[in-house]
């Protein structure tokens, strides 16, 4: 019987170090996963922040390119203009 509680008692103590093993195993993948969440998250806010960025930037130069087009316009207006007046 005392052969067959100590046995016993060897068993627990082997499942109490699995099982701590695994608790600690698992502490570590949560903290890791916690860890590439946060750096997911931080790369997503980036790539909005670069994807709005380039929003505005096509906003400029879309507005160059009207302008652009305006002065060309105004440019061969006047210049057709001074043919027509022989100068």
């Amino acid at each position: 019987m005392q052969n067959e509680s100590a046995e016993k008692d060897r068993d627990l103590i082997d499942i109490h170090q699995r099982m701590v093993k695994a608790m600690t195993y698992r502490d570590k993948k949560r903290s890791q996963l916690n860890r590439q969440e946060i750096e997911f998250r931080a790369r997503l806010s980036t790539i909005g922040q670069l994807i709005n960025q380039g929003d505005k930037l096509n906003l400029i130069i879309n507005s160059l390119q009207k302008e652009m087009n305006n002065l060309i316009y105004e440019y061969e207006h006047a210049c057709e203009s001074r043919n027509y007046m022989g100068i």
